[in-house]
């Protein structure tokens, strides 16, 4: 006599439509935890980096998504008497990660400065910007004066039969200006007008100012030996409310 064979009953359509609906899920919880457990969303991502900084959820005022062809953004996230400066990105797959903050300020202490954006051409920085999180109430308009001192270093050089240090100082005057945006963050836009507030431009965002000697063989370093900042502040109407103290956002 032969046996019958077992067979599993026919599973219907929608039966189907479920079974491989819950693979679907079980696959991309097995790859979330295999991966980290990372945040679902970028706003997810801020809040688990906070949460280790003992930071109360703060929100994001203002972001730059950079080039085209990355997918990594830059926020400026402010909350509780607390702002700070973070990129974020798209990682494992479709989730998102939050950076350790590039800047960080508190915002109990008067205007604060972050740098935010730049604009470079030829390997010189051409135009820079910084924004305000917490301007004094009432204030629609500003302008930023930084006074400094400043060194250049291109080293040793030879001068006929000697050797002599390619050395320089100077005083410089630089002034940015911006007025209040719709999110309340002030925007402070400054150019420069030549070669050398290029440089110093540079060395002011990025610590890393240079300009070329004069033999464009060599490089000589900068090095801003004070800097010294005046943030006059206008009303809706054009007047002054006179100059406020300005605190530079640092690294955490």
């Amino acid at each position: 006599m032969r046996q019958k064979k077992f067979r599993l009953p026919r599973l219907s359509r929608r039966a189907r439509l479920a079974r491989n609906l819950c693979a679907a899920l079980l696959l991309v919880l097995g790859s979330w935890v295999l991966a980290g457990c990372p945040a679902w969303t970028e706003a997810g991502a801020l809040h688990r980096l906070e949460r280790t900084l003992l930071l109360e959820p703060g929100a994001v005022r203002c972001r730059d998504d950079g080039v085209w062809w990355r997918d990594d953004t830059t926020v400026l996230v402010t909350g509780e008497n607390y702002a700070y400066k973070a990129g974020t990105s798209t990682a494992h797959l479709f989730w998102h990660e939050a950076g350790y903050p590039t800047e960080y300020a508190a915002l109990d202490g008067g205007a604060v400065l972050f740098r935010w954006t730049e604009r470079i051409s030829d390997g010189q920085m051409e135009q820079g910007t910084w924004l305000c999180p917490n301007p004094p109430e009432g204030a629609q308009r500003a302008e930023l004066t930084i006074s400094l001192d400043y060194e250049l270093d291109g080293g040793l050089v030879r001068q006929g039969t000697r050797q002599v240090q390619d050395y320089e100082t100077g005083t410089a005057e630089l002034r940015a200006q911006g007025s209040l945006e719709d999110t309340g963050l002030l925007r402070l836009e400054i150019a420069a007008g030549d070669g050398r507030e290029a440089v110093l431009l540079q060395e002011l965002f990025f610590g890393s100012g240079y300009e070329a000697a004069e033999d464009g063989e060599r490089q000589r370093t900068c090095t801003i030996t004070r800097a010294d900042c005046r943030l006059e502040l206008f009303d809706g109407d054009g007047g002054s409310m006179g100059e406020r103290p300005v605190a530079w956002a640092t690294e955490p």
